[in-house]
């Protein structure tokens, strides 16, 4: 999934869903000088697949 200021990333092993990221956009924030900034709003990959070093960009 993607929007404008969203995105959903999944990883799969063998055609199989094993973990998810979701980043979002949010516009100026008061603290911050920058006028956008991107957050991790939640990652999780299951337990049996952590620290494995794979990756295979679509």
């Amino acid at each position: 999934m993607c929007s404008k200021n969203a995105i959903i990333l999944v990883a799969e092993n063998e055609r199989k869903l094993i973990g998810y990221s979701l980043s979002y956009i949010l516009d100026k924030i008061p603290i911050y000088v920058i006028d956008k900034t991107e957050h991790l709003g939640d990652l999780y990959v299951l337990p049996k697949y952590r620290n494995i070093q794979t990756l295979r960009l679509f």
